[in-house]
């Protein structure tokens, strides 16, 4: 990202990505936010701030109505794992289920076979929604997901002769994924 603002007055990853360098936990906006118009700091923001680019503001062939403000996702790419995370804002859960939102999904799952993870409230899976494209897994996806937390959760599960599942839920606190949508043919 240059030192220019190219983001106009899109401020979603302000309040849906976690900041550690300056303490800002997810879906809270951070204090440097100005709403609608940017970082009070932007000059002298946090590295992570400044390197991060979500996949609207990194993809110029994504229609408008999918940019962050304008649907309340932020959406991220795992790029080596072909995962694209959906971090939704919590005051909006649904705005996964529109048409437009929709129709992305759809296209990243059948053209580029990318899992979408959609999350309404990224510390937590409990209502997270996983599209799985043909050819891949639920299990393989989670551990992209939480990549190393993922390896060591399988030694987990192993050790302790449960199911990955089973770890996952110990691990996170949580039931794991509400609902799986698997494209398979």
């Amino acid at each position: 990202m240059t030192e220019r603002n190219r983001c106009g007055s899109c401020t979603m990853c302000c309040k849906t990505i976690g900041v550690t360098d300056i303490d800002k936990p997810p879906n809270v906006w951070c204090g440097h936010c100005e709403i609608g118009q940017g970082c009070k700091i932007y000059e002298t923001r946090p590295t992570s701030c400044r390197t991060y680019e979500c996949l609207w503001f990194s993809n110029d062939w994504m229609a408008d109505e999918l940019r962050p403000d304008r649907c309340k996702i932020v959406f991220e790419e795992i790029e080596e794992d072909r995962i694209v995370l959906a971090m939704v804002d919590p005051k909006r859960p649904d705005a996964w289920k529109t048409r437009n939102v929709q129709a992305f999904i759809q296209f990243m799952t059948h053209e580029f076979r990318a899992a979408v993870v959609i999350c309404v409230g990224i510390t937590s899976l409990d209502d997270a929604v996983m599209f799985v494209p043909p050819g891949r897994t639920r299990k393989g996806i989670i551990k992209s997901v939480f990549r190393d937390a993922g390896l060591k959760i399988e030694r987990y599960a192993a050790q302790q002769g449960i199911t990955f599942e089973e770890a996952v839920r110990q691990a996170t606190g949580v039931e794991g994924i509400k609902k799986v949508v698997d494209f398979s043919v």
